[in-house]
C-alpha cells in the first residue's frame, strides 16, 4: 500500500537522521518489491537515498535472485549483488561479495565499471530452483566466468508474477573496467539466453 511504502521510506530518513554523516550505505533489499504508486520499489527508495546523501557516497545493495531489476536501480546504486541460490542459502557470502565491492569504492574512490543485459523472456518460478538444471550449472559457472574476467557477476532471474514493464531476468557484471565487465556479462549472456 501507499501507507506502507511512506512508512518504509521513513524508516530510511529516521536511521540516516539517527547515523547523522555516513561515509557509505550497504543495503539489503528485496529487488520485487511493488507499490500503489510506485512499481519499482527499490529504483524509488534508491533515487531518493542517492538525492538525499549525493553521488559522492557510495550506495551498494544485495538483492533476491528473484529481484526484477529495473534500469534506476542500477543507475542510483554504486553496485549491487544478487543471490546465488534458491532456495536462499547464501545471504552472508552475497553480504561478502557486496561488502568487498564497497570496501574497493571507498579506497579507489572510484565507482566499479557495469554492463547489463535483460533477457526478452520470463523464467517460472517453477524453473528457478538453482538445485536443479539448467539454473543449477549457470550459476555453478559464475565463479569461473569471475575469475577469468576479474568481475563479480550477478543473475536475477526475476519475479513474473510482477506486471511491469521492467519485469524481465536481469544479469550484470562490476569489474575495474568496461572491457572487463562487459565481457563477464557477455560470457554469462551466452550460457543464460
Amino acid at each position: 500500500t501507499a501507507d506502507t511504502f511512506d512508512w518504509i521510506v521513513e524508516e530510511f530518513d529516521r536511521a540516516l537522521d539517527r547515523a547523522g554523516s555516513v561515509d557509505a550505505l550497504l543495503l539489503a533489499l528485496h529487488g520485487a518489491m511493488a507499490a500503489d504508486q510506485h512499481p519499482d520499489v527499490e529504483g524509488e527508495i534508491l533515487e531518493r537515498l542517492r538525492q538525499r546523501l549525493g553521488r559522492q557516497i557510495p550506495i551498494v545493495a544485495t538483492l533476491d535472485l528473484h529481484a526484477n531489476v529495473t534500469r534506476r536501480m542500477l543507475l542510483m546504486a554504486d553496485a549491487m549483488v544478487a543471490y546465488r541460490t534458491y532456495p536462499h542459502v547464501d545471504m552472508a557470502e552475497t553480504g561478502m561479495r557486496a561488502a568487498d565491492l564497497l570496501a574497493r569504492h571507498l579506497k579507489t574512490g572510484q565507482r566499479a565499471a557495469m554492463a547489463m543485459h535483460r533477457l526478452p523472456f520470463l523464467i517460472s518460478l517453477n524453473a528457478q530452483s538453482t538445485w536443479l538444471a539448467p539454473a543449477k550449472g549457470i550459476y555453478e559457472a559464475l565463479s569461473a566466468i569471475e575469475q577469468d574476467h576479474g568481475a563479480t557477476l550477478s543473475f536475477c532471474m526475476g519475479f513474473p508474477a510482477a506486471d511491469f514493464e521492467e519485469c524481465a531476468p536481469v544479469l550484470w557484471a562490476h569489474a575495474h573496467t568496461p572491457a572487463q565487465a562487459q565481457a563477464a556479462a557477455d560470457a554469462l549472456l551466452a550460457l543464460v539466453a
